[in-house]
């Protein structure tokens, strides 16, 4: 008799261990669905809160940050260019030459080098006195594509386009490349002006395109050329 009932002890403890197990398995599944769903809620206020900041005059979202963005001139004081006006995101800076020569060591690098306080979202831009329409613009776009392909056989084309401006045009195409950090995401644009071109590019790590690739065409299209 004594045995019997030891056995009987055992299955009912173990009998209660399951039960409790299987309460706990339902506590956390509740948890995680109050959790999905609480994410859900959470992206749908965002993308709501969103709408109304689209463009480089109502300021844009990166992710949950609000950009706002300020009018900076470009190429000042150079005697053979026009110059330009863009509006960049408040808080980032011009490389001093020291910095851009340690970012960009070729000789060739950018004319005019902007970064955030972290240095992961770069805009650059350069200006050449010379004129192109639509499709000289892409035919320039063609050969940097197939350049870049054979100087860095890691880059990834992602996309092309083209830009409707006002008093000229533009081309751009995106790609991807990998450094020793983890990938790159790079937006390249020509930008054809009435008395010049003027090169742009942009790049931020491959985590972050979709918060900044939106802004990147933005601020593109707000190039401007002449004197104010």
């Amino acid at each position: 008799m004594e045995y019997e009932e030891n056995v009987k002890n055992a299955k009912n403890i173990e009998s209660a261990e399951n039960v409790e197990n299987v309460c706990a398995v339902i506590r956390a599944g509740r948890c995680m669905v109050k959790q999905y769903f609480d994410e859900i809620i959470i992206r749908e206020r965002m993308e709501e809160k969103k709408k109304g900041f689209t463009d480089t005059y109502t300021g844009m979202y990166a992710g949950a940050r609000r950009i706002e963005f300020q009018e900076v001139e470009l190429f000042s004081g150079e005697k053979t260019l026009e110059p330009v006006w863009i509006r960049l995101p408040t808080g980032f800076t011009a490389l001093e030459q020291e910095q851009a020569k340690r970012k960009y060591p070729s000789e060739n690098r950018p004319q005019r080098i902007f970064a955030d306080e972290e240095n992961r979202v770069n805009f650059t831009f350069s200006a050449f006195r010379q004129r192109a329409s639509q499709e000289q613009l892409k035919g320039t776009l063609i050969r940097y594509r197939a350049l870049i392909k054979k100087l860095r056989q890691d880059a990834e084309i992602l996309d092309t386009g083209s830009y409707s401006v006002e008093e000229g045009c533009g081309e751009w195409f995106s790609f991807r490349n990998d450094t020793l950090d983890e990938p790159v995401f790079n937006l390249l644009a020509l930008m054809g002006r009435k008395q010049q071109l003027i090169l742009c590019m942009c790049n931020c790590y491959g985590e972050e395109r979709e918060d900044w690739e939106p802004i990147m065409h933005q601020v593109i299209q707000t190039i401007q050329e002449g004197k104010r």
